[in-house]
């Protein structure tokens, strides 16, 4: 096992190094031979002798990187200016185009709006395609490897693992074959297919698959209902409600107790974060709850509150991860995730994740870290596909519906607000930072001090960007939903 990984490593490596053994290296001039007239006359002897043959300069030595896995590369010239190979380069991916070949056929691209938001894998021959649920949003598209487009069908939603399976009214589709992610040992190249001729990216298992245990964590794109929740033994008890949040618009008040969410019972603070965890902002939501009434009465009471977007925590370990490019929106609250360090954008989510047999490990779920991509093993999709193929997930619109195009605008408009406040605050806070970081730097008695001044203003910069960043996507939605309204009245006046 051990030399066959040897051996793989090896020829995938060799074309990488070919592309330094091709190039040449200049040689330096060779300096002018004194004129003979300026020859002493020992050397001018020597001249009219037969002379030997010049030495031949050698070519600069080129060594390849030292690899456990990889034997060294013969020794040609190269060019001084020796290029990179980026990794999402062509001479980097194109290795792998075999491995997958196959999968990038049944590889399709959900758009959204008209931009791409996802991949997708078809899963039978008869249309279902299974993708990544939190990225689908209004006027959703697939475009399959052919070029054809499709708007599919929601067939259901599993919110657990982020899965949501489509179909679309097409036959004899290309499918792939799959292999159980226990597999995958670390260290094995691992590649996220697109539908066209190169994989998008390329990687190695980091960390085999596992449980995710521990505290569960509410996703950055949830949408928000600005309550804490405390335990109780009839359901999760609301602490507290935040002010303007969508629990304190639609009358949720400190003691009432969760019965229902969309539809399902809740029994605990964590069976009500994880009912909302695939809802997003602007999602209104049916809930049931308990209230308590005159005396020790309690009465019953249905109500549906609208989801805010979550606030923006600027977290240092957030900041520093997104540093490597945008992070998943949802990339918390899995149950078993197959980890590899391959640098996807959100965009490359949703798809398969292939070994280098061109068989599929896992659905790629989530840009979780700067070198940290999840993905949901195998072995979990395919026991989900047949209850989600025969409607068990099937999304109930009585219980979760989407506001009006107009709600929305309201709502991106206040993000644009907030946004524009938090850059404010972030460059001011920057602005004292750098006064304390120079004072510090002036006065040279306090070293401890001056490197805790700098420490601050590095987490200063840090969350001006991330304020700047968040702006910038705020303005981005609203425009999104400014020419969505303008589309709908151009339909309507049609």
């Amino acid at each position: 096992m051990w030399q066959a990984r040897r051996i793989m490593s090896l020829a995938v490596s060799l074309p990488l190094f070919a592309g330094l053994a091709s190039a040449q290296v200049a040689a330096p001039p060779a300096k002018p031979l004194p004129k003979p007239a300026d020859q002493p006359k020992e050397k001018a002897k020597k001249a009219d002798q037969p002379s030997a043959k010049p030495a031949e300069s050698k070519p600069a030595e080129v060594k390849a990187p030292k690899r456990a896995d990889a034997k060294p590369v013969d020794a040609k010239p190269v060019d001084a200016d020796i290029r990179v190979i980026l990794k999402d380069s062509s001479k980097y991916l194109g290795p792998f185009k075999v491995a997958v070949e196959l999968a990038s056929r049944a590889t399709v691209v959900i758009l959204a709006e008209g931009k791409p938001v996802c991949l997708g894998l078809v899963v039978s021959v008869d249309g279902y395609i299974i993708t990544k649920a939190s990225e689908l949003k209004d006027n959703v598209v697939c475009r399959l490897r052919d070029g054809r487009t499709f708007a599919p069908e929601l067939i259901g939603i599993e919110e657990q693992n982020d899965l949501a399976l489509l179909r679309i009214p097409a036959k004899d589709l290309p499918v792939v074959q799959w292999k159980d992610s226990k597999a995958a040992e670390v260290g094995n190249w691992v590649c996220t297919t697109s539908n066209g001729d190169e994989p998008v990216a390329v990687g190695v298992v980091s960390v085999a698959t596992r449980d995710i245990k521990g505290r569960r964590f509410a996703s950055p794109s949830s949408g928000f209902l600005g309550v804490t929740m405390e335990i109780d033994s009839r359901g999760p008890r609301i602490g507290s409600v935040e002010k303007d949040s969508g629990a304190a618009k639609a009358g949720l008040v400190a003691g009432d107790v969760f019965l229902e969410a969309r539809g399902k019972k809740v029994t605990t603070p964590e069976s009500m974060m994880d009912l909302l965890q695939s809802c997003k902002p602007g999602d209104i939501v049916k809930l049931k709850i308990l209230r308590k009434a005159e005396g020790d009465k309690t009465e019953e009471k249905q109500l549906e509150a609208t989801l805010g977007k979550r606030p923006t925590q600027n977290a240092r370990g957030d900041i520093q991860n997104s540093m490597g490019g945008p992070l998943s929106q949802r990339r918390t609250a899995f149950a078993k995730i197959l980890q590899h360090d391959t640098t996807l954008r959100p965009e490359n989510c949703g798809g398969p994740l292939v070994d280098l047999d061109g068989k599929v490990i896992g659905i790629n779920i989530a840009r979780a870290g700067r070198v940290e991509s999840w993905a949901v093993p195998s072995e979990v999709v395919r026991a989900l596909l047949p209850d989600l193929i025969a409607g068990k997930y099937k999304v109930d619109a009585s219980v979760t519906r989407q506001a009006s195009l107009e709600q929305r605008l309201d709502m991106a408009k206040d993000e644009v607000k907030k946004a524009e406040e938090g850059l404010a605050n972030a460059r001011s806070k920057r602005a004292e930072a750098r006064v304390e970081a120079r004072s510090a730097q002036i006065g040279q008695d306090n070293p401890g001090g001056a490197r805790q001044a700098k420490r601050k203003l590095d987490q200063a910069d840090m969350e001006l960007k991330a304020a700047q960043e968040r702006l910038a996507k705020a303005r981005e939605d609203l425009k999104a939903l400014d020419e969505s309204k303008k589309e709908k009245e151009k339909t309507e006046m049609k």
